[in-house]
């Protein structure tokens, strides 16, 4: 899903985003998949509105117990020092709805930006547990 958003917001928009991902197995609740997928296509429409870069990355991976995904740019950044409150009117959905919602999952919003330098946007969330032999893990 991430990999079609990136192609539509290439085609629509004009900005190069090149994808990685680990290629291991990523199990998540259907509402940590559902809202990942969301704070990306914010994270990515950010870069297309604000960010004026020519490129971007999205990188996905896991540990034993959780799935990182990173949004990353060159465009001319932001001074992340105060409190972010940049939401999108149109969709309200922006970077402290975010991270609200990324606590609320039990993972963890952190943004890297200065102006000139880009942004680095990096998203964690609990994999889902599996049961292995009949006991969850």
């Amino acid at each position: 899903a991430i990999e079609w958003l990136m192609q539509h917001m290439k085609k629509e928009h004009g900005v190069d985003i090149a994808f990685q991902d680990d290629e291991r197995p990523k199990s998540l609740d259907k509402g940590v998949r559902v809202f990942l997928f969301q704070a990306v296509r914010e994270l990515l429409v950010n870069v297309v509105k604000h960010s004026k870069a020519q490129n971007a990355k999205v990188l996905v991976y896991r540990d034993e117990h959780s799935i990182y995904v990173e949004v990353s740019d060159d465009g001319i950044g932001f001074d992340n020092t105060d409190d972010f409150q940049i939401i999108d009117i149109s969709t309200g959905f922006g970077l402290f709805s975010i991270r609200e919602r990324m606590e609320s999952i039990g993972g963890r919003l952190k943004i890297e930006s200065e102006p000139g330098n880009g942004t680095r946007v990096m998203l964690s969330a609990p994999l889902k547990k599996e049961r292995r032999n009949g006991v969850m893990e």
